[in-house]
């Protein structure tokens, strides 16, 4: 979901907002990010809300994550600014996203302080 912070200055919109999330029957709810931060943290739980049916699965299976181990998790809530700076390296406009996205496969491979440090500075390239 995406909601100005002009508008969600509302009480009306405040309590509406908090409502549609509390009744969102998905295993990430994202409100103003992308909604795959959630996994990307490696804490917060990734993927289906319990308890749909095998002949009905509407937003996935299972669950990934939750290196807290919270018992019987049900959803992960992420949520950032409207408006994020500096952007995100994951952002088409990222004037560094392409190097660092190169970068990846061979740090996964062989991780080294070399790649992390030129993977951290395509990523800090904003401008």
């Amino acid at each position: 979901m995406l909601v100005d912070p002009r508008t969600r200055r509302d009480q009306d919109v405040r309590r509406a907002l908090a409502r549609a999330v509390a009744q969102l029957r998905y295993g990430t709810v994202a409100v103003n990010i992308w909604h795959a931060f959630s996994f990307i943290t490696t804490s917060a739980t990734w993927g289906g809300y319990p308890g749909q049916p095998d002949t009905d699965i509407q937003s996935g299976r299972g669950v990934v994550g939750n290196t807290l181990m919270l018992p019987d998790p049900e959803k992960t809530v992420v949520s950032a600014p409207f408006r994020t700076r500096p952007t995100p390296v994951w952002f088409a406009t990222h004037l560094g996203m392409l190097p660092a996205l190169r970068a990846l496969p061979s740090f996964e491979a062989t991780p080294t302080i070399p790649k992390l440090a030129g993977i951290t500075r395509s990523a800090l390239r904003h401008r």
